[in-house]
């Protein structure tokens, strides 16, 4: 019986094999107080599973003074009020009742041992979000930090901007560029050609007061390495009137000759 037990749809052998026995036992009374026909459609029941649920609380409640009147499904067969009333059936509807209430009791002990997992899961959960969101601010503005670092140390060596407080400290700070670019990219200093740029265009009226300073840098420097030094200069904006022209810049390089 043990062997053919799961044909009746029960999960447990073990159950399924003590529920038949159940059955079996009182298949007797059944008899007794069921025509062939109930008998029969009794029969069916079970095999089909609607005897599954009263079996198993019979069997649960292992009451050994169970009798043929107690199985609720018997009524449900015949069509008649099988039960005899007294304390007996009371006290059997009364386990019964105690069994469903543990069997609820069990059950809602699980559901809030699974609440409280969820609620602790939903909680760390957003705590991991928010460490994982800070974290990554942090990592991002480290990079970003480290980015401007780097930006900032190849601009001073490459292309370097320094603001003087007079024109005498242009050549030597120059100078001290040079050396430093010519050590930090191992080019010899002899390869170094020096450009000055100069925008007379951009100072407007203001041309006058740095022209002189400006050509005196530019002439000290050609003077000292006339071969790697050079200067183009924008000359300033003037007048309709006042216009350059190629007529008077010849003149000018003719009288500069002279002079």
């Amino acid at each position: 019986m043990r062997t053919n037990a799961k044909a009746f749809r029960i999960k447990s052998d073990q159950h399924s094999h003590d529920e038949i026995c159940l059955f079996v036992h009182f298949i007797p009374e059944f008899k007794k107080h069921t025509t062939t026909a109930q008998f029969d459609d009794l029969y069916q029941r079970l095999v089909k599973g609607y005897l599954d649920k009263e079996l198993s609380e019979k069997v649960k409640l292992m009451d050994p003074e169970l009798r043929v009147f107690d199985f609720r499904f018997l009524s449900n067969v015949t069509g008649q009020q099988l039960k005899v009333p007294g304390q007996r059936s009371t006290n059997t509807e009364v386990v019964e009742l105690q069994a469903e209430q543990a069997e609820l009791n069990l059950f809602s002990a699980k559901l809030g041992r699974e609440v409280t997992m969820w609620t602790s899961y939903r909680r760390n959960e957003a705590l991991f979000e928010q460490t994982a969101a800070t974290c990554r601010r942090e990592s991002q503005k480290q990079l970003q930090s480290e980015i401007d670092s780097k930006a900032e140390s190849f601009t001073a060596s490459v292309a370097p901007v320094r603001r003087l407080a007079d024109s005498a400290g242009v050549l030597p700070e120059l100078g001290e560029f040079v050396s430093q670019w010519t050590k930090e990219f191992h080019i010899s200093a002899d390869k170094v050609h020096t450009c000055f740029m100069v925008r007379f265009d951009v100072l407007g009226n203001k041309f006058q007061a740095n022209m002189e300073s400006a050509i005196r840098i530019i002439s000290d420097a050609i003077a000292t390495e006339p071969e790697r030094t050079m200067a183009v200069v924008f000359a300033p904006n003037t007048g309709m009137d006042e216009a350059y022209n190629d007529a008077e810049i010849q003149a000018a390089i003719v009288i500069g000759k002279a002079v």
